[in-house]
């Protein structure tokens, strides 16, 4: 080896070692920054615990039938559009609803809510009885 060759194979060396130690400080303050970054982003995104409120499904209807102890069949109509011709028809829907009370009569107007299942076809409970509206009973 000529006294060039072991220059050049120290320069090289002390650069290796320069690239080396810098490298390991850069990655220090980036390993440290990205910790505290990871701590804020996790601070961040953490949804909080929120009460979701559920709201409750709501319809009106009239007193079919009262029967049974504990249960009216209630009459629930809407209105539908027609697909082909556009007209407004009426569609009813008879529900069994849970009345605790024994308070309604045939012919009454109640809001009932959709709840847990209390027997087979009854999955709703009265909310609230608005009382008769000239019906026969």
């Amino acid at each position: 080896m000529t006294g060039n060759e072991v220059n050049e194979t120290a320069v090289e060396t002390e650069a290796e070692q320069t690239a080396e130690a810098t490298a390991e400080q850069a990655a220090e303050p980036v390993a440290e920054a990205t910790a505290e970054e990871t701590a804020e982003e996790t601070a961040v995104q953490a949804p909080e615990p929120t009460a979701v409120q559920k709201t409750e499904r709501r319809v009106f209807g009239r007193v079919v039938s009262n029967g049974a102890n504990k249960t009216v069949s209630v009459s629930v109509e809407r209105v539908v559009k027609h697909p082909v011709y556009g007209k407004y028809i009426r569609r009813t829907t008879r529900v069994m609803a849970h009345d605790e009370d024994n308070a309604c009569r045939i012919g009454d107007r109640v809001a009932i809510a959709e709840c847990r299942p209390v027997s087979k076809r009854k999955s709703w409970r009265v909310v609230e009885v608005f009382g008769n509206n000239g019906a026969q009973q």
